[in-house]
């Protein structure tokens, strides 16, 4: 279920380390998603970052939302410099084990005497 969440998200962040010009990120977030049978939030589809710098860095990152085990987890994150040449893309891949647990009582009964 694609949806609006009231949350308060970051759109801009001005960094200004000692003895350098001030960086500026920008941050933009699309297809928020909620499971439908109470699993709650599932994330962005996607989160774009761009760093203003001398150099323009984007970084475009992917999320799995489909599985409630895997939401939130990276699938791609590509970046990109000075508007339109890639520089990297990363591929994840998430394998989810679930393990049976089984409990074992002994419950012995006393006789009263």
């Amino acid at each position: 279920m694609n949806i609006t969440p009231r949350r308060y998200l970051v759109s801009n962040v001005v960094k200004t380390p000692r003895g350098y010009s001030p960086t500026t990120y920008s941050y933009t977030y699309s297809g928020a998603k909620s499971h439908s049978k109470g699993h709650g939030f599932l994330g962005f589809k996607t989160i774009t970052e761009i760093e203003h710098a001398d150099v323009t860095t984007k970084t475009v990152s992917v999320f799995e939302q489909e599985d409630p085990l895997k939401a939130g987890k990276p699938k791609t994150i590509t970046t990109y410099k000075n508007g339109a040449t890639k520089v990297s893309e990363r591929h994840f891949e998430y394998v989810v084990k679930t393990w049976l647990v089984i409990l074992l009582t002994t419950v012995r009964f006393m006789p009263m005497k």
